[in-house]
């Protein structure tokens, strides 16, 4: 049986993303109960899949979840379920996402810091090394925005977590990698992280609705010593649309971080983007 999708315009964002006919058609098949044998064993596979492709199994202690939600949905999951009221969160931030973060986490009660990059730039281990010589914190938590699509700038994540691993033995190493999980390198073990997060809408290639995550065996047992009981209500806050002069001028400084799955651009001063926008319609990108 074959299937092809109606004539439509090129979507060109960093997600959700173009979707390919087999994934649509796949996606067209018949309900079916949550709890009858087929589907357990489909999910099963599923959640096999997304530890394999983060390099990791249910042999090192890991564990995916799938969970009904958007990707920053993730942020209220990791919040909920490791973080104490008062705990002290260290935040690694390179965009808007990252601040984001930050103030999901601050809604949970934890004590956060957060190192901004400049616009166009990331935080390198350098700086993240002497952050923590400098304070000498125990950090529940450090956060790393891998990807974020606010810049198109992509963090030496490998760099980051082998410093944090190194000098923050205790803190739970999460990575928010919502717009790089299947277009960048993640070696969960390897880089010893406790928690990925991620979307369908993305690098995954498959239509938007689902938060993806993982966990490690440290993680897990977090989560089971935790104080509080854990929710995943989600309010999330309707983002505020800051009309800015953006043009044909990369936000990403070098290519070092740059972005496998996305670029973002400045408009140059004299152009609105509207006429940007419409001639781009013209042309179905």
């Amino acid at each position: 049986m074959g299937f092809t999708q109606n004539p439509h315009k090129l979507l060109v964002i960093p997600g959700p993303i173009e979707v390919a006919d087999e994934v649509l058609l796949a996606n067209a098949s018949a309900s079916v109960s949550h709890v009858s044998a087929g589907f357990i064993g489909i999910f099963g596979e599923t959640l096999e899949m997304l530890l394999k492709l983060l390099y990791t199994s249910v042999e090192t202690g890991s564990q995916a979840f799938v969970v009904s939600g958007s990707g920053t949905l993730g942020w209220d999951m990791v919040a909920a379920n490791l973080v104490e009221h008062g705990e002290k969160v260290l935040v690694l931030s390179n965009g808007y996402f990252g601040e984001a973060f930050r103030d999901c986490l601050e809604a949970y009660g934890a004590e956060v810091d957060i190192l901004s990059a400049q616009l166009g730039h990331t935080i390198t281990p350098t700086e993240l090394e002497n952050h923590l010589q400098e304070t000498k914190i125990t950090y529940k938590l450090i956060t790393i925005t891998h990807c974020d699509t606010s810049t198109g700038v992509l963090a030496d994540a490998k760099g980051l977590a082998a410093v944090a691993s190194r000098l923050s033995k205790d803190s739970l190493i999460v990575l928010d990698s919502v717009c790089s999980v299947a277009s960048e390198e993640i070696r969960f073990d390897d880089w010893n992280l406790d928690v990925v997060l991620s979307a369908s809408q993305k690098g995954l290639g498959t239509p938007p609705g689902l938060c993806i995550s993982i966990a490690s065996d440290r993680a897990l047992k977090t989560s089971r010593l935790r104080k509080g009981s854990a929710t995943q209500t989600s309010f999330p806050k309707v983002k505020e649309a800051v009309e800015k002069k953006l043009g044909l001028k990369q936000l990403s400084v070098n290519q070092q971080s740059s972005a496998n799955g996305m670029t973002a651009i400045y408009l140059p001063e004299s152009i609105p983007p509207g006429d940007v926008i419409g001639k781009m319609l013209k042309k179905t990108w």
